[in-house]
């Protein structure tokens, strides 16, 4: 079994961008694959529903922190764990 881990929250208009992505592929890579998406729970499932796909078919991860772009990778680590 495939599993890809996708940040949900990250990049230009997210989460709708990557979840739409990730709906494309989730058809592409076949049944005994995964998709993980890790970001805002209810953004995430807004968009899947806003897309008419269910939720069952990600494993979707809620998170609480964020790590900025200007954030020290280390730092960000350490006081975001």
């Amino acid at each position: 079994m495939l599993k890809i881990g996708i940040d949900a929250m990250g990049g230009d208009f997210a989460p709708e961008a990557a979840v739409k992505g990730a709906v494309m592929a989730l058809d592409a890579i076949g049944s005994d694959s995964r998709i993980v998406l890790f970001g805002d729970e209810e953004k995430i499932k807004a968009v899947l529903a806003a897309e008419k796909c269910p939720a069952e078919r990600f494993d979707i991860v809620a998170t609480t922190e964020v790590i900025e772009m200007g954030d020290h990778p280390a730092k960000a680590f350490q006081s975001k764990a």
